[in-house]
């Protein structure tokens, strides 16, 4: 599972991995991107999250379609907080 946060002081990505592990990431909003790259064929509208140093991939369960839902539902987000600075 994936769960997205985003606030106007923060942006985080919480991950559990099917083995139970965890990964967390964050960054300053103001700051993050979302990319969707087309990895030489092998995975269609590979979507990530850049900010703090590090780029992250979401939704590698997703379909192309849902990855390219999150990417305009996290751009819209962000576009709205930084516009109030």
């Amino acid at each position: 599972t994936e769960t997205i946060e985003i606030y106007p002081s923060e942006i985080s990505v919480l991950r559990e991995d099917p083995n139970g592990k965890i990964i967390s990431w964050s960054a300053n909003p103001y700051w993050a991107k979302s990319n969707l790259y087309n990895r030489n064929g092998l995975v269609e509208d590979y979507l990530t999250l850049k900010g703090n140093g590090r780029e992250i991939e979401l939704g590698a369960f997703l379909t192309p379609e849902e990855r390219r839902s999150i990417k305009i539902k996290i751009d819209a987000t962000l576009e709205k907080i930084k516009s109030k600075n």
